[in-house]
């Protein structure tokens, strides 16, 4: 009788433990659970509004597609990817392919213009900002010159000469720098993907300054 009530003790214990022990596991489910559901849920919301159009393919078929995609192309849900690369002809979009998994692919269109304005004002700024340092350099330069040519016929001290000599071999390495500088730049705008994205500008213009200073 004594070992029956222990066995029936015992067993109402580990069944209370246990049933802690899911209950505790089971909220902790649930908390992840409604967590992950809000972050999906933000990414849903901020995908369905991105301003580019997207599209979800399962396969060869279009399973989701957001609000831009829907403005410019309508309703193309359940109907094949051909739909998008038929329009993709002879248009200004681009897509930019994203493999999910096995079977899931995401399509991002970039409008190609867009990339040409931005491709375009760099080189307009480059042409301006390559105008401005080369032309008050050449100006120097050509001054120094003409410095050079008094300073041959007269006689100096050596100091002086020594001076304008180191003048010189500075003026000629700034002058490489610039002329490499712009080769890098102009050739990187060929290949290189440009992109608008906001900055703090002070700091961009305390960061040139740094570094051109000492020259």
């Amino acid at each position: 009788m004594g070992f029956s009530l222990f066995l029936l003790v015992f067993l109402i214990t580990s069944f209370l433990i246990i049933l802690f022990l899911l209950l505790k596991n089971f909220s902790k489910i649930k908390k992840e659970n409604s967590s992950l559901r809000k972050e999906l849920n933000f990414w849903k919301e901020f995908f369905s509004n991105y301003s580019l159009p997207l599209f979800i393919i399962k396969k060869d078929e279009i399973k989701w597609q957001n609000k831009k995609a829907l403005e410019i192309l309508g309703d193309l849900r359940e109907k094949k990817k051909d739909q998008i690369e038929l329009f993709l002809k002879n248009s200004y979009w681009e897509p930019q392919l994203f493999f999910l998994s096995s079977e899931l692919t995401a399509y991002l269109l970039i409008d190609k213009r867009e990339e040409k304005i931005l491709k375009r004002s760099y080189e307009i700024a480059l042409a301006y900002l390559s105008h401005e340092l080369k032309t008050p350099f050449t100006m120097v330069k050509n001054y120094v010159e003409k410095l050079e040519e008094r300073l041959k016929g007269n006689k100096f001290s050596e100091d002086l000469l020594k001076d304008f000599e180191a003048l010189k071999n500075s003026l000629e390495r700034v002058e490489g720098l610039i002329h490499k500088l712009f080769t890098s730049l102009e050739y990187l705008v060929k290949d290189f993907k440009i992109k608008k994205e906001k900055f703090p500008l002070k700091p961009a213009i305390e960061e040139v300054i740094f570094w051109v200073t000492p020259l």
